[in-house]
């Protein structure tokens, strides 16, 4: 899923306008995204990955990382696959 992760963290790299993001930093007090940020990153992942992120998930408080975001999106697009 390295493929996943690397265009997560390139659009994250995108939206907060920063050149340098890793896995453990943190994407309020790191990166600066605020929730409407995260909100245009799940838009971009829903559309990109053709999977439904529940409205449960639209707290950017529930990823206080660049890695949870991407071990999240992983597992829902393998579970979606697996359901096809």
């Amino acid at each position: 899923m390295e493929s996943i992760s690397n265009k997560i963290i390139a659009k994250i790299s995108s939206i907060t306008n920063h050149s340098s993001v890793l896995p453990h930093n943190e994407l309020e007090n790191d990166l600066g995204m605020d929730s409407l940020g995260f909100i245009r990153l799940l838009v971009e992942i829903e559309h990109d990955y053709h999977i439904k992120i529940e409205e449960t998930y639209l707290d950017i408080g529930m990823f206080p990382t660049v890695k949870s975001v991407c071990e999240f999106v992983e597992n829902l697009y393998v579970s979606t696959q697996d359901n096809l």
